[in-house]
């Protein structure tokens, strides 16, 4: 059972980032606070996604088809939510 629903967080986990293109397609959310902001929290999403999937597949060793694609893409995810905050952080 919680193999199969650390699997599915994952997996979830795997789209959820994808969600900002439908949302910067408001006027409002490509002025600088609330751009800035939106950009913040899905880098912060992105970087606990990817530590939760290394977190799953490394300590509770769930390491089934499914879930180490999902370690791998959260993992990519994560390092380009660091480097967006980065980038972020040195612009200010």
């Amino acid at each position: 059972m919680k193999e199969k629903l650390c699997t599915l967080i994952a997996a979830v986990f795997v789209f959820l980032p994808w969600t900002i293109f439908p949302l910067r397609t408001f006027d409002w959310a490509l002025e600088l606070p609330a751009a800035r902001i939106i950009i913040i929290a899905y880098a912060l999403f992105m970087i606990l996604s990817g530590v939760f999937s290394i977190l799953v597949y490394i300590r509770w060793k769930i390491k089934n088809p499914v879930m180490t694609i999902c370690t791998a893409i959260n993992g990519i995810y994560a390092a380009f939510g660091a480097a967006a905050l980065y980038l972020i952080a040195v612009s200010v």
